[in-house]
Parts: structure tokens; sequence; C-alpha cells
């Protein structure tokens, strides 16, 4: 299903309200590095993006009936969940349709994001790219600032919105509640440009390496076991992936050549870390894949496996933020909380909705498409992300859903371009070649073996 197209007079002009509502859609990501305040500011813009675009500009395809059907069961839950809660909760912000209503604005965003994509995938792919790396330097430059204690963003940004979950002095967390949250945020960012650079989709030079770099280097210093390892994982998974499905030999040789070299160099940038005694204790410390609070009887561990035989007797499970009502703390285990937050009903959908977004990135990425390189780095990211939810409660997190509707969305273009036939011009684009096909040693997909939608 599609929405009506633009207007021609939409694009005349030195202002037009299509490039309007575009431009929002960029500030979603742009302004994504300060959310210590709820609303924030992404919100709003996301909010106002989907309003601007009820009439035109999307399109939506039925490859997508599966996941928005388990998106909405999941939404569901969560509000038939709050209903026989009646004894009051441990912090006043922590309200039972807050959580529903928080998932209601996250998920949109993920089906406006699916719809948005779909209808002008590799031009509207790069434009969110871009906003998301520029929000990310932003974000990480703020974050290492406030880190090394540079006034005055030291003093103003510590003393902004909530700060119930600690100062977190000695980690990276920028504008963010949460170094965690901040870490995986910056995941992204990390994967797209590591690709970039490799397929030439970016051009290396001081700008984009030092935007890179500080980037980098906000996410190690996060302290984040989590993100560290959804780093390792996706961004190995990425280039491998790239390697293998690029269509030109020349390009693959190049992404070889620089993954050899980038290993070296983040090798280095660690060793260099780790030689200053506060950064080695630090960088120890958080290696330690099990800590004093995960484990007993009472610890994280122990509360998941005591919380099991209880949500197999209740249908409703304890409700949304009900969890740390019997056990004193979060479930911190996405898959868990599902089932807790949302009842049996919450935790099958949820289950089956990321079941079903594996076996969406699965058939967007081994199909040979325009969008095959963006499906790569969306779908690493998104799946090493979804997998970090068994030790953290992820089910808020905005960029989660922004790598699930963008997934979404390329999946559609993906789709549909195998059911339309190859192009050479948009094949070649896709994976940032031009010119030639001999010049550029292009192995060309045979219409024969394009994939059927």
């Amino acid at each position: 299903m599609s929405l009506p197209a633009e207007s021609p007079w939409q694009r005349q002009g030195w202002f037009s309200f299509d490039g309007f509502r575009e431009g929002v859609v960029s500030l979603i990501f742009l302004s994504s590095f300060f959310v210590k305040v709820e609303p924030a500011a992404t919100d709003y813009f996301a909010i106002l993006a989907i309003v601007l675009f009820l009439g035109s500009g999307l399109h939506f395809s039925r490859y997508l009936a599966p996941g928005m059907l388990f998106l909405i069961l999941f939404l569901v839950s969560s509000i038939i969940a709050t209903i026989p809660i009646s004894k009051p909760i441990i912090h006043a912000d922590d309200s039972p349709y807050g959580y529903a209503i928080g998932l209601m604005v996250t998920a949109s965003s993920a089906v406006f994001l699916a719809g948005y994509i779909s209808a002008d995938p590799m031009r509207r792919f790069r434009q969110i790219e871009r906003a998301y790396w520029i929000g990310a330097t932003i974000g990480a430059i703020l974050g290492l600032l406030i880190y090394f204690r540079i006034e005055p963003f030291y003093t103003s940004i510590q003393t902004i919105g909530d700060n119930r979950l600690g100062d977190f002095q000695f980690r990276v967390r920028g504008a963010y509640k949460d170094p965690n949250v901040y870490a995986t945020w910056l995941l992204f960012p990390v994967v797209s440009m590591v690709q970039a650079f490799m397929v030439g989709r970016l051009r290396i030079g001081l700008v984009s390496l030092g935007s890179f770099l500080t980037i980098l280097l906000a996410l190690l210093l996060a302290f984040s076991r989590g993100a560290w390892i959804d780093a390792v994982a996706a961004t190995s998974l990425a280039v491998i992936l790239t390697a293998l499905n690029s269509p030109s030999g020349r390009q693959r040789g190049r992404i070889v050549t620089l993954a050899v070299v980038g290993i070296g160099f983040i090798a280095v940038v660690i060793a260099a870390l780790l030689s200053i005694p506060g950064m080695q204790a630090a960088f120890l410390d958080r290696f330690v894949l099990v800590k004093s609070y995960d484990s007993g009887e009472i610890g994280r561990f122990g509360n998941q496996l005591n919380a099991i035989p209880m949500l197999l007797r209740l249908p409703f499970g304890f409700g949304p933020y009900q969890f740390q009502e019997y056990f004193g703390l979060a479930p911190h285990n996405t898959f868990l909380n599902a089932f807790s937050a949302g009842g049996w009903m919450g935790g099958i959908a949820y289950l089956m909705l990321t079941v079903t977004n594996f076996a969406y990135g699965f058939k967007a990425i081994f199909t040979r498409s325009p969008y095959q390189s963006y499906a790569i780095v969306v779908f690493c990211s998104f799946v090493v992300m979804t997998f970090q939810g068994v030790q953290i409660d992820d089910e808020h997190w905005r960029h989660l859903y922004w790598l699930m509707g963008i997934g979404w969305g390329l999946v559609t273009a993906a789709c549909q371009s195998a059911e339309n036939g190859y192009r050479p011009d948009a094949f070649q684009a896709g994976w940032s070649l031009g010119g030639d096909a001999r010049d550029q040693d292009i192995n060309e997909p045979a219409l024969s073996q394009a994939p059927t939608a």
C-alpha cells in the first residue's frame, strides 16, 4: 500500500514541503544525542514526522504483515496487563500506563520508518545514515567533554534531567541516563561507518575519520560489556557478509585490506588506553562477565529463575514495571520481561516478532538487490542488539525500533526489486560502484537467479 505521491510543486523553489518534512525526519536522528529529559526532542520530532507524512510519501507492503501483527499484539498485551494492577509502585515515574505509551511511541516510529524507507530506499537510507552519524558525533563529543569534566559541559549536563540511576562519573554516557543505552545507541554509526569506508560510500578523510574515532572512543569508554560485545560481533559479521556478497572482486580486496588495517589500528588504540593505570583498572573491572549483583539467589540471574515458575501461573504476568515489586530489581532480560509485563500473549508475541525480524534480515541480506549492503549493516546491528536483550531490558530503546523499522523498509525494497528484475545501474549504485562494469570487475547476478518474493 502506498500513500499518494507528492505533487510536483512540492519540490520547486528554495522551499518545499517535502524537503521540510524530510528535514524533520533527519532531526529525529540529529537530536537523539540528548535524552536525559523525557519525552526527548527526538520523540517530538518523530511524532511530528508521522503527522507530516500522513497524507503522502510512505509505502507499506504485504511482506511486513507478520511483523506488524506481532508488534501490535505485543503492544496490546502491555495495555491489557495494566488492568489488574491495583497496588502502588516503587517509583512514580514507573507508571504501567507510561510503559504502554512508551512502547506505542517507539513502535510507531518503527512502522513510520518502514514506510518512509520503502518509498525511496536508497536516497532516504543514506539521508538517515548521515543524520545518525552527525547526531552520534555530537553525542560522542559531548560525552567525552563530560567524561573529562570540561566546564561548563560537565556541571550543566550532569544536573539536567533524571539522574536516579547514578552519575556514572567513570563511564561515558553523554546526555543519556544510562551508559549502556548510550553505548548501544552508538553501535549502528560505528558499524555503518566501517562498511561505508570499505565499500566507498564514505570517503576516508580527516573529518570522517575524526568522527568515527570519536564515536568509537566514546563507545569504549562507556565501559558497557554488552555494547563491547555487540560492536565486535556486529562489525565482524557486517565485514564478513559485505566481503562475501560484494559483486566486485576489486571491492572485496579493498574490504579485506581495510579490515586488516582497522584491526591493527584498534588494537593499538586499546593497548594505548590500557597503558593508562586508571583506564586499565576500569577495563579489567568491566571485563568480568558475572558481577556480584548478577549471582546469588537474589541476584539478577537468581531473580530471573525464581520468576519463571510464577509467570507460568499468571496469564497476564505481573504487569508493566511490577517485576521489581516482587524482586526489588528490574528483570534485566527483555524476553522474560515480555512475559512479566505483557503476560503470555506479550511474551509469545515478542518471541514471534524476534523470529520474524530475523527471517526478514536473512531475506534482505541474501537477496541480490541494490539495498543488500544497507540491509547487512542494519540487520547485523539489530540482531546482536536483540540478543543483548538476554542481559538487559531493551524493549524501550528507540534505536532498537529505528533499526527494526529501517530494516523492514529494506526488506520491502529488496523483495520488490527482485520482483521487478535486475537493473545494473541501481544494483551498482547500491554497492557504491559506478562506471563500466568491466572496469569495476562486477559479477552481475543472472535474472534467473534473482530470488522471488
